[in-house]
């Protein structure tokens, strides 16, 4: 993630630990992944039977370690863009 341009002299940009992302659901038959975030696509739900059809809803859950020799003031705003891909 990057650090705002304004308002984050100080902060440490970008975080050096990736973004790892995971996801639930209560659909059976539905296979999920923890990720670490890249420029890559990556699977994070997949299913083989129809039940996956449905209307849905997932649960994603993001996760990001901050080392202690990073610092991260308070104020500054970190952005990331995450795409999701239904196929």
């Amino acid at each position: 993630m990057v650090a705002s341009p304004t308002g984050c002299t100080g902060s440490a940009s970008p975080l050096a630990n990736v973004l790892q992302i995971a996801v639930s659901t209560s659909l059976g038959g539905v296979t999920t992944n923890t990720i670490s975030l890249s420029s890559s696509s990556q699977t994070l739900a997949s299913a083989s039977n129809a039940p996956m059809l449905t209307p849905t809803a997932f649960t994603v859950n993001y996760t990001q370690v901050v080392p202690s020799n990073q610092a991260l003031l308070n104020g500054c705003v970190y952005t990331i863009t995450v795409t999701y891909t239904l196929q």
